[in-house]
């Protein structure tokens, strides 16, 4: 029977339509195969919480796709954004560590950071992040701006969840300098110099020496470190005497030895055997004082050593040192013994401008 219907008109028609059937079958599932890869399906949940699923290349995943503002590419620029401000942060926070005294190492002490090193580091942090936003802003607009996050702990805060995150993955706070370093340094430094005329007394001097005391108790900017932090002509008011030259520079050094490098004494230290070097060839009065100390000290403490160095002037000394520990003053006069003596001067006000 089967040889029957084998060898019948229809068996041709019968297995036609099975070869049709097959190739449509085949159409299908590589369609779907197509459409399948070429939209990944996104799992949403329906109102009756079960999954279904969108992107199966319906016109309405195509445009979505299209449109620049659909949430993949969003998610995908906010990623690449942050990643290379938050590579930028990490190499500037690597940076300040070095800077003052750390670094992050793999499986590293894991040590705290002083309170002033934490607000250099937190304050070259911030400094790092606004110049990558903004390029073009002045550095006083910088400056502004760090004293603002200084006060309002934002800096720190962000320094703080910094380090963290990276403690979390190993990576913990080592230093990289001794520990007294640490602890003392950068030495506040303040030099004054007050120039007069030719063969003035030194007496005449005085009263700006003392004037200047208003502003060596003052902390040197950490963004500009060597900078003239105050400069200009002292009036004399009615006594006679002629106007006077000021400058006063305030300096953070956070390198050894300072300017003392002994230990402790009361020796001419090379700041101001340089001084006199420089003044060798002059016949001005010229009074100059330095004066150091330690990062933790109170303004107090700097201005109590000026005023020492001023008393030991106003006695006739013409140099002088005393110093201990990183902390001490110095001075040099320039001018001939004869002219130590005060002259006679009418009396009257004085004031620094």
């Amino acid at each position: 029977m089967i040889e029957a219907i084998n060898n019948s008109p229809f068996s041709v028609l019968i297995w036609g339509w099975i070869i049709v059937f097959n190739f449509t079958l085949i159409l299908l599932v590589a369609s779907r195969l197509y459409r399948w890869f070429s939209f990944s399906p996104v799992k949403v949940k329906n109102s009756g919480g079960q999954d279904k699923r969108k992107g199966t290349g319906s016109s309405e995943d195509i445009t979505s796709v299209s449109s620049l503002n659909n949430a993949p590419t969003a998610q995908a620029i906010w990623q690449e954004i942050n990643l290379s401000q938050f590579q930028h942060m990490l190499t500037a926070l690597q940076s300040a560590l070095k800077q003052s005294g750390y670094q992050l190492m793999f499986h590293g002490q894991g040590v705290h950071m002083h309170p002033h090193r934490e607000e250099e580091v937190a304050d070259n942090l911030m400094r790092a992040r606004e110049l990558f936003w903004a390029p073009n802003q002045t550095p006083d607009d910088i400056e502004n701006l760090i004293a603002s996050t200084r006060k309002s702990g934002y800096g720190k805060k962000m320094l703080r969840e910094m380090l963290t995150s990276c403690a979390q993955r190993h990576w913990h706070l080592t230093p990289v300098r001794p520990e007294w370093e640490l602890k003392s340094y950068p030495l506040r430094q303040v030099e004054v110099r007050v120039r007069g005329g030719v063969m003035m007394p030194v007496a005449d001097l005085l009263p700006c020496l003392e004037s200047m005391m208003q502003w060596v108790g003052d902390n040197p900017a950490a963004s500009n470190q060597d900078a003239v932090y105050r400069r200009g002509i002292f009036r004399a008011g009615d006594s006679g005497v002629s106007d006077l030259e000021y400058e006063v520079r305030l300096r953070k050094n956070d390198e050894p030895p300072g300017l003392f490098p002994q230990a402790a004494g009361t020796t001419r230290p090379p700041c101001v055997e340089k001084e006199k070097e420089s003044l060798r060839t002059t016949f001005r009065t010229h009074v100059t004082v330095f004066v150091q100390d330690i990062t933790t000290s109170r303004h107090e403490i700097r201005t109590g050593l000026y005023q020492d160095a001023v008393r030991r002037i106003r006695d006739g000394e013409k140099e002088g040192a005393d110093y201990d520990d990183d902390s001490g003053y110095a001075f040099f006069v320039n001018h001939p013994d004869s002219a130590l003596l005060a002259v006679d001067a009418k009396g009257g006000g004085s004031s620094a401008h």
